[in-house]
């Protein structure tokens, strides 16, 4: 079970199969590999710039998890208490954990604080109410999506302040504001829907609450305020874009996957993650465009899919890969491990 999120939707629900064995190790190609001891899988969301990383795991049959891994690799795991669900999603300079839980037919959003308690909140102030956490920033401040009820999409964007106060705002003229992320100068970048829901675009809100829309679908800010995303081409194919923090937008050349909305974010320095198609490969890798320097395509080695989901500001990238092997016959797939991995522009021993 996952929550119905356009962005971030369990990356990949169809990954519910068999249980794996995979320990953490360092492997070729800068990689490090990690997963939640016991679990069927592992899907980091987040890397903050201590290499601490959050997200969620499944045991298998079982519903998601959250887990937090340290740097020394450590890894521990947590539930919202009465949950059935704990989904992570990302995790500031603090190690404050921002994510998403659902009791029953609640579905609410938690803080996790560095020592460990929980704190969990919903804007709409009804139950049962959807709440869609998209992002945290370095002073505890949350954003994202809600609805009044269950079982529609976010219809508002909400701001939850460090003080568990919570403001709500909407893109003027819109029939929906959903926040994708915030940074640390506590500006909003996210998606809007107007005209009957049949046209999107995206926004920006400065931290003083003026509210400023543009074409596309923004996915990441940096802490300048430039953001990265996506438009939809003629023909259905995506282009990556870069907004400045003046308002000039370039398209980027990317290589952007297939099929769901890719991930991507935007560091400090300029350098630029997405999920890609990889040039050679059947599946689909991880492209990483440094402002200088040479662009890597990055694949973990013998991986049918390597799906980047966070990058932080020394452009270390986490998220998930799968390692399948073909079965005769009938060539049918085996999973063999669906795991966590870390990898660093440098081989060090993290």
């Amino acid at each position: 079970m996952c929550l119905p999120n356009t962005r971030r939707c369990c990356i990949a629900t169809m990954c519910m199969l068999s249980p794996l064995l995979c320990a953490s190790q360092q492997t070729p190609g800068n990689f490090i590999s990690f997963q939640v001891p016991g679990a069927a899988l592992t899907l980091p969301m987040s890397v903050n710039d201590s290499m601490a990383v959050t997200g969620y795991y499944l045991e298998s049959g079982g519903y998601p998890r959250g887990f937090l891994r340290n740097a020394d690799g450590d890894i521990t795991t947590f539930v919202v208490s009465g949950s059935s669900l704990t989904s992570p999603v990302a995790i500031n300079a603090a190690g404050e954990i921002a994510g998403n839980s659902v009791t029953g037919s609640d579905f609410y959003g938690f803080v996790r604080y560095a020592n460990g308690s929980i704190a969990t909140f919903n804007p709409g102030g009804t139950y049962p109410g959807y709440t869609d956490v998209a992002g945290i920033n370095k002073d505890g401040i949350v954003v994202g999506g809600y609805a009044p009820t269950n079982g529609v999409s976010p219809e508002h964007g909400f701001i939850r302040n460090v003080n568990g106060t919570i403001t709500t705002f909407d893109v003027p003229g819109s029939d929906r504001t959903q926040p994708v992320a915030i940074n640390n100068a506590g500006e909003i970048t996210g998606v809007y829907w107007f005209d009957g829901n049949v046209h999107e675009g995206g926004f920006i809100r400065s931290a003083d609450g003026n509210i400023t829309t543009f074409g596309g679908t923004p996915v990441g800010i940096n802490a300048e305020g430039s953001i990265v995303g996506w438009s939809i081409l003629e023909g259905g194919s995506k282009e990556g874009f870069e907004r400045n923090p003046y308002g000039t937008i370039k398209p980027l050349d990317l290589k952007l996957a297939y099929g769901a909305p890719p991930n991507m974010g935007i560091t400090e320095a300029g350098s630029i993650f997405t999920s890609s198609s990889v040039q050679g490969a059947q599946g689909t890798g991880v492209f990483l465009e440094p402002p200088y320097g040479t662009s890597i395509s990055l694949l973990f080695p013998g991986s049918y899919n390597t799906l980047g989901t966070s990058i932080n500001d020394s452009d270390v990238i986490t998220g998930t890969y799968y390692l399948y092997t073909y079965v005769n016959p009938g060539n049918h797939i085996a999973v063999q491990c669906i795991c966590g991995f870390l990898w660093m522009p440098e081989a060090d021993n993290h």
